[in-house]
């Protein structure tokens, strides 16, 4: 089917022009002439009184939205991502159910707090060693570094965990699987005995993530050199350090900062995925 439209040419060819145009292609015109009207507005579905802060204003009192749902393995196969992008992972928890993902730019991460992404694994094997001990205790001592006590109160013997001068007491911790850059390190301590001075630095632990037998990064909380760190005050003289991982890291090593951060007391150990995760240390 066609229409027949009139236009009226001015000027010295006056004279009326007719055009047959199909309905389909009349709709198509039609249609593009609403495209800058649309483009501005705000839309509402199922209702016309559309929030002034709302592109889309949704409404219902018996259905939901669905977002588009990927496998684990469709939504590591999708190009370039934009931030803030979200989608529903059908199978991305490690116990085999789904979870809304939101990309932030860098990393996926999943909506349901409930949820354990499944490229995180559930625990790693950590190997603890006493490399030197004086006041550490090399039987008793790599227990409680993940026993969960991050507090001295807490501690069931803080005096197993103190650290007596540079490298007097030295513990290292393997990772046979290897922590992967943007992982985060927390090591939580007590430094009662020399706390914090008006300097804003003086805490008590030294650090290095090794890689290869080769030093990647390095943590003085003593003098204040934290790349890639924050220093977190829990309560008194009770603190934490949180490393982001620049490399991949499969061995660790604390000591006490310097000759003069006695019996500081080296209380847990944490490993978090680049999404907050905390991972176990200990496997079953």
């Amino acid at each position: 089917m066609y229409k027949r439209i009139t236009y009226k040419l001015k000027g010295h060819y006056k004279r009326k022009v007719d055009l047959l145009i199909s309905r389909p292609i009349l709709v198509v015109i039609i249609l593009f002439s609403f495209i800058p009207t649309i483009g501005s507005a705000q839309v509402g579905i199922n209702t016309t009184n559309v929030d002034f802060s709302s592109i889309l204003d949704i409404q219902s009192t018996d259905k939901g939205v669905l977002f588009p749902r990927l496998t684990a393995a469709q939504k590591n196969a999708m190009g370039s991502i934009p931030a803030g992008l979200m989608i529903y992972c059908s199978d991305c928890c490690v116990n085999g159910t789904g979870s809304l993902y939101q990309y932030n730019g860098t990393n996926w991460g999943p909506l349901d707090s409930s949820c354990v992404d499944n490229g995180t694994p559930e625990c790693y094997s950590m190997v603890t060693t006493i490399v030197n001990d004086n006041h550490m205790d090399s039987d008793d001592t790599p227990p409680l570094l993940i026993d969960g006590n991050t507090t001295l109160a807490s501690q069931p013997d803080d005096d197993d965990l103190r650290m007596h001068k540079t490298t007097d007491d030295l513990v290292t911790f393997d990772f046979p699987e290897n922590l992967p850059a943007g992982y985060k390190v927390r090591l939580y301590f007590n430094d009662n005995e020399k706390p914090m001075n008006g300097s804003g630095f003086r805490l008590g632990l030294f650090a290095q993530m090794i890689n290869n037998g080769t030093a990647n990064q390095t943590i003085n909380t003593d003098t204040g050199l934290l790349p890639g760190s924050v220093i977190t005050n829990i309560s008194g003289n009770d603190y934490y350090v949180e490393i982001v991982l620049s490399d991949n890291t499969d061995e660790l090593f604390v000591r006490s900062a310097n000759d003069d951060r006695d019996h500081v007391v080296f209380l847990e150990i944490k490993v978090f995925d680049s999404n907050d995760v905390e991972i176990a240390l200990s496997c079953p």
